[in-house]
């Protein structure tokens, strides 16, 4: 195992025993494919540092090297957000003009952000013996750049080396842990230090949208990736973006409508999209879990999966950029179809079929992926038209991560744990916190029978602590009224107690393309029943009023009679 030197170019050193000199560090982990090792990069700035008065960044860590991965600590921001590293190099030659071991000037290898606490960047176009350092910049200014690492010998990505760079001794565990209680003793030290606040610009265009629709407020209210993860991500200029319109915002996100310039390829203009962002004062947390559902779904590609577009992430705050999809989400459009004494409901039986189907596609397709969505309802599934008799209508799974807070209630908090959407979850769930395929197939029936009530609240009348203890003792939704038996048999099976005995999602497609292909005489043979005349369904929990408007209590559109819906490892 060879550890770099810090601030001097002399040959590299032993970490253990610490000099007396050298500056305690903190660990530090680098990812390998399976292996997280061990580095110690440098401490954060102490309150003695004057960039901790000044508002400059601290020092960042010490750059370290794994194969083709560079990697390092982040750096204190001390009062005002990081905006970008710059990391450098300067290599060693040998020439008729230069002494063995003299450096040539440093050139910049990477200059951009990190939102993780480790940062890395993969060697893509160098080979050769280097020096490194790298240094943080916020608003304020310039930091003071890390220590120099030791010799760094870099390849280029795809190159095979059977060197082993890390041994992991027991002397270098107890080295980890050392440093990491003085470094838990510092921190607690630097707990009276008060941070400076800097007011930073935020981004003109959103700022000025927001205040125009500050009262369209709706009252409705899931690690970072890596920097490497950061670079696989479908990046969109910022200045390529027009924010057209404020569509929606719950307590946690904000989605806008947009124009962006060519973001389908080169001649294909400017396109409407929806850009999703975060509210104002997000937290950390938030943060990392937004940059997260863009990094799950850039690899998905699916007709019945919302497409990322593209990320703004050179921006304060981020932007997601997706397919805009003109009904917005699924609930809405089955609550507005709902028929009146006035009309007929606008969706009939093929139309839900064809909705359940849709659904049932891209699910199969996240089955496929080994993808666990654990929040699949109708609220989080987007239609692209506002239309109810367009054949092209297609609906679309959306919504992962975000949209879990535009509908607040239907959410319960436990106990030091977050939202869980208590309505479509599976006991084990519930019960155990366990997220399957099979637990999305439960969550899917439950949203079947959203559909086929065209947006009805489950379990209706309880809640969600009742509906907790309802579905552990066995408790299942009533069937919708006139539903055949058939349909309700297919929740009847995605509600089973024992998770292996719940159809595949591949099995629910397929079922439902023998729904659709029944004769249309039968699929679109509605029932219509008028609540008005007779109380009886109302007892039984059919019509959710705390949902509906005046007219929830005069007609409701059945369903039809017919003769006959985190990642997992591939095991």
């Amino acid at each position: 195992f060879r550890l770099s030197g810090t601030s001097s170019p002399s040959p590299s050193a032993s970490l253990l025993p610490f000099p007396p000199s050298r500056p305690v560090s903190r660990p530090s982990a680098l990812t390998m494919p399976s292996l997280t090792l061990l580095s110690l990069p440098s401490l954060p700035s102490t309150p003695s540092d004057p960039n901790h008065q000044s508002g400059k960044p601290g020092r960042p860590g010490t750059p370290n090297t794994f194969q083709d991965v560079i990697s390092w600590a982040k750096a204190e921001d001390n009062g005002s957000n990081i905006t970008h590293y710059i990391l450098q190099a300067r290599c060693k030659e040998i020439s008729a003009n230069l002494q063995v071991g003299e450096m040539n000037e440093w050139i910049t290898l990477y200059q951009g952000p990190c939102n993780s606490t480790i940062c890395t960047w993969r060697n893509h176009h160098f080979s050769g013996f280097y020096h490194m350092r790298v240094v943080a910049v916020n608003r304020i200014g310039t930091g003071q750049f890390s220590d120099i690492s030791g010799e760094i010998v870099m390849k280029l990505y795809g190159e095979e080396s059977y060197e082993m760079d890390f041994i992991l001794s027991d002397t270098l565990y107890v080295a980890v842990f050392t440093t990491r209680a003085q470094y838990t003793k510092r921190s607690k030290q630097k707990g009276d230090i008060t941070t400076l606040q800097v007011n930073y610009n935020p981004d003109l265009e959103l700022a000025l949208i927001r205040d125009m629709n500050a009262s369209v407020i709706q009252t409705n209210i899931c690690c970072l990736p890596t920097q490497l993860e950061h670079e696989s991500l479908p990046l969109f200029p910022r200045e390529k973006l027009t924010l057209l319109n404020f569509l929606g915002s719950g307590a946690f996100g904000e989605v806008f409508e947009g124009k962006a310039e060519e973001i389908l390829g080169a001649g294909s203009g400017d396109v409407k999209v929806a850009v999703k962002t975060l509210r104002k004062g997000a937290t950390d947390n938030e943060k990392s879990e937004f940059l997260k559902e863009a990094y799950l779904m850039s690899h998905f590609d699916h007709a019945h999966i919302i497409k990322l577009l593209g990320v703004c992430l050179q921006n304060e705050p981020q932007f997601l950029l997706l397919e805009l999809m003109e009904g917005k989400d699924l609930l809405s459009y089955l609550r507005g179809a709902r028929g009146s004494l006035m009309h007929h409901p606008l969706l009939h039986a093929g139309d839900l079929i064809d909705v359940c189907l849709d659904i049932a596609k891209g699910c199969s397709y996240l089955e496929k992926m080994h993808f666990v969505h654990r929040d699949l309802a109708a609220r989080n599934c987007l239609v692209s038209t506002k239309e109810y008799n367009n054949s092209n209508r297609m609906v679309k799974i959306g919504d992962f991560g975000l949209a879990r807070d535009i509908y607040k209630n239907d959410y319960y908090r436990k106990e030091g744990e977050g939202l869980l959407p208590v309505r479509w979850m599976a006991p084990e769930s519930l019960i155990d916190g366990l997220f399957t395929n099979q637990s999305d197939v439960w969550s899917f029936g439950i949203l079947m029978w959203e559909v086929m009530t065209l947006g009805q609240q489950p379990y209706p009348a309880r809640t969600n602590l009742e509906v907790l203890h309802f579905v552990r003792t066995g408790g299942r939704l009533e069937r919708p009224h006139s539903c055949p038996d058939d349909v309700h048999q297919l929740m009847l099976k995605c509600w089973a107690r024992e998770p292996h005995k719940r159809p595949s999602f591949r099995h629910i497609q397929s079922c439902l393309e023998h729904l659709k292909s029944s004769p249309q005489g039968s699929l679109n043979a509605l029932v219509y029943y008028n609540d008005s005349y007779s109380n009886s369904d109302i007892s039984q929990g059919i019509v959710n009023q705390a949902f509906e408007g005046k007219n929830s209590l005069e007609m409701t559109a059945l369903c039809p009679s017919t003769v006959q819906i985190t990642r997992l490892s591939s095991a």
